[in-house]
């Protein structure tokens, strides 16, 4: 066939294509088709023409009909005069088609730079390959790659295979590979899976593609906002991609070694990570060793040199702690900034992402490469580790919540000579002294007076309330709403602030199958329970008091994870806030901070940090405020802090400290930091609260015997 007549064949396929987009627009499309079909030519640009048209039509099959009787070298041969003929001479319909094909390309290349930068620059500077064509149906993508005929890169994946990786995410928690990007639909489903993990901890999806040329098709057709999840997918390009993750893997060893492979499109995939692990096994020794012999030579009198400061240079702390705390990390931050301001040098050991895992790997190369004096950790003790790979120089741990290995016989009796613990409860002290813990002291929960401090509110965030912390309804209620209020109503018995125990939530959810008439699947049941006894305690204590304040018309901001999906209060939220500066601004700016802790103890950093930031906070009240080590030993209620027991309580205290500045002022924090030497302490552990008043030379501040007043000289001192 001569060029001419392939250019007219094409042209005659296109005019087709654009009768067809006519009649679809008039709402005839099967009929249409048929009918345009009926009178074409049956060669093979008709063939590609045909098929492409049932695809925009949603009718794979018969789409694979068209081409089914093809031959591929001749139909290849079609698709690329077809493709180079149609590029300048689409209508006006056809054009609009390739236009939002460059969108959707675009949109693609914005959500997958938000995980993975350095990819989507890398991508974007490159054109669709020529050299390949496809056929598009929903979900299903069919590529026709010319130099190897028609290929199904895209399919619908069996239901078993679903199940086998989806048991793998949710029960299991354990990455996944796949070796090819041959089924969006099953990366799609795969990323939207979320077990129950701690605090928006995700199961990495590792996805390897060794056509570069097939991936800008996913890029240019599918929908990556469903493929990337929320970044738990991590796709590698090009060639020899496995070796492009495992090299990943050794430059971050938070990231976990996927052991389970689906769709190995190149051999070997499996032996390549079987031998990767043995690599890993191999660094694990060595750097214990180089370690063990470092401190091999540490004696007693060499380690009083090291923290005195007169060793080879200033101690070294090595801070450890995890990115799917809610607090503690912070905590962990503000300790290190403290440490570092007294001479010493810290290193924080965090995940730097959600997909990311402490690992041994991660635990043995900072212990070989800082060379830590001391190890200070919160919540955790040295006898939860494996011994051989902490190395031997004090460890300090934090107790900031009685977690039950904290206070475990078993685990206490090995806790040794070289283990310092600190309490933020005096009773705490008592049990662990019980318990053998060796080294027990008192340290209440402290705040970083550089970083959380009065100063100027900020306009965006004024607000008459504001919370600042997570809830989300527990995940099967996603996909059953109607259990949400069923549960709530079956834990309706247990005290406001009481966390139950596992075995309590189990018992839960049979008394709701019992009601309902169904069962959870056994295999998913312990995660289902698990879930449910960390988000119903939470949901159930913290979501009434905002809609509370929302019903009585107050201007409500909610910042954090999970507002959004609470329909009445969806409209109240406001993404997430980064613990420091925006969050102190919060509460400089809202003029009510609630606090609703959902653990037994309401001494918790946001009421220290809210306080020192000049902000009013209004906290949910506890039974243990009144007991020893609760709120009221370190702060006067009612004085000092106002708290409220029910929705009346809280809706008046809303209504007075809301429309009273004057009232909010008189429990709110004060506008400046004492030296420590200049305060008279009065009963043990109790904040200080100090009155201020000023005129307009003078500011006086009280509390109890004692009083400061200073002008712009500086400060004095008086009597009361």
């Amino acid at each position: 066939m001569t060029e001419d007549a392939a250019l007219e064949q094409v042209h005659d396929v296109g005019a087709l294509a654009a009768r067809f987009t006519s009649l679809v627009g008039e709402g005839k499309g099967p009929q249409a088709l048929g009918e345009a079909l009926a009178l074409s030519p049956r060669d093979d640009a008709a063939r590609v023409a045909a098929a492409l048209c049932w695809s925009l039509l949603g009718n794979p099959i018969k789409a694979g009909e068209e081409l089914a009787g093809a031959d591929p070298a001749r139909l290849a041969g079609a698709a690329l005069r077809a493709y180079r003929a149609l590029e300048g001479r689409l209508p006006q319909d056809a054009r609009a088609v390739w236009e939002a094909v460059e969108a959707r390309r675009e949109a693609n290349l914005r959500v997958l730079a938000a995980h993975q930068p350095d990819l989507a620059e890398r991508l974007r500077a490159m054109p669709l390959d020529p050299a390949v064509t496809w056929i598009r149906s929903g979900d299903a993508l069919t590529l026709v790659e010319l130099d190897r005929g028609v290929r199904v890169v895209t399919e619908v994946p069996s239901p078993g295979q679903v199940a086998e990786l989806s048991d793998l995410i949710l029960k299991r928690g354990e990455p996944v590979l796949l070796g090819e990007m041959r089924c969006g639909l099953l990366l799609s489903t795969l990323a939207a899976l979320r077990p129950p993990l701690l605090n928006g901890m995700q199961v990495p999806i590792f996805v390897l593609e060794p056509s570069i040329g097939r991936f800008l098709l996913h890029l240019a057709f599918g929908r990556f906002e469903a493929y990337c999840g929320d970044g738990n997918v991590r796709f590698f390009v090009g060639p020899d991609p496995l070796g492009q993750l495992l090299e990943a893997i050794r430059r971050n060893p938070f990231l976990p070694v996927p052991r389970s492979v689906a769709y190995a499109g190149a051999p070997g995939l499996a032996e390549r990570v079987s031998a990767f692990l043995d690599e890993a096994e191999a660094e694990v020794r060595d750097r214990r060793a180089s370690f063990a012999t470092y401190y091999a030579g540490m004696t007693p009198r060499r380690m009083l040199e090291r923290l005195d400061g007169r060793g080879d240079g200033p101690p070294r702390i090595l801070c450890v702690t995890g990115l799917f705390t809610t607090v503690l990390q912070y905590v962990t931050r503000d300790v290190s900034a403290a440490l570092e301001s007294l001479g010493c040098r810290t290193l924080v050991l965090k995940e730097p992402s959600r997909i990311g895992r402490h690992t041994i790997q991660t635990f043995v190369r900072a212990v070989d490469e800082f060379r830590p004096d001391v190890i200070f950790t919160i919540d955790h003790i040295r006898p939860e580790h494996d011994a051989t790979l902490l190395p031997p120089v004090p460890y300090v741990c934090w107790i900031q919540d009685p977690m039950p290995q904290l206070f475990d016989p078993a685990l206490a009796s090995r806790v040794g000579d070289l283990d310092f613990t600190y309490v933020v409860v005096p009773e705490w002290r008592q049990r662990c002294l019980t318990l053998g813990y060796p080294e027990v002291g008192v340290l209440p929960m402290a705040v970083n007076p550089e970083l959380f401090c009065p100063g100027p509110a900020d306009p965006a965030l004024a607000c008459d309330v504001a919370f600042a912390s997570n809830v989300k309804a527990p995940a099967i209620c996603a996909q059953y709403p109607r259990l949400l209020p069923l549960l709530l109503e079956e834990m309706r018995d247990v005290p406001i602030g009481t966390i139950p125990d596992i075995a309590y939530f189990d018992a839960l959810l049979s008394r709701v199958e019992t009601r309902i008439g169904a069962r959870a699947n056994d295999a998913s049941r312990e995660a289902v329970v698990f879930d449910l006894s960390q988000t119903l305690p939470r949901y159930r204590y913290r979501v009434p008091p905002l809609q509370w304040a929302r019903e009585a018309g107050l201007h409500v901001k909610l910042f954090g994870e999970g507002w959004s999906t609470i329909p009445e209060l969806a409209p109240l939220a406001c993404g997430s806030l980064a613990n420091g500066e925006p969050l102190r601004n919060l509460y400089r700016s809202a003029k009510v901070n609630l606090h609703i802790n959902q653990g037994g103890l309401n001494l918790h950093q946001r009421v220290f940090e809210c306080l020192a930031s000049g902000g009013f906070l209004l906290a949910r009240a506890l039974p243990s405020d009144t007991q020893p080590g609760g709120l009221g030993e370190s702060f006067e209620i009612g004085r000092e802090i106002v708290t409220f027991a029910h929705r009346e309580d809280c809706l008046a205290s809303l209504a007075r400290y809301v429309g009273d500045e004057s009232a909010r002022r008189e429990h709110g924090g004060c506008a400046a930091v004492f030296s420590p030497a200049a305060l008279t302490i009065t009963p043990s552990h109790r904040q200080q609260s100090w009155t201020c008043k000023t005129s307009a030379r003078l500011v006086l501040f009280t509390h109890d015997a004692d009083a400061f007043q200073f002008d712009a000289g500086g400060w004095t001192a008086g009597a009361a």
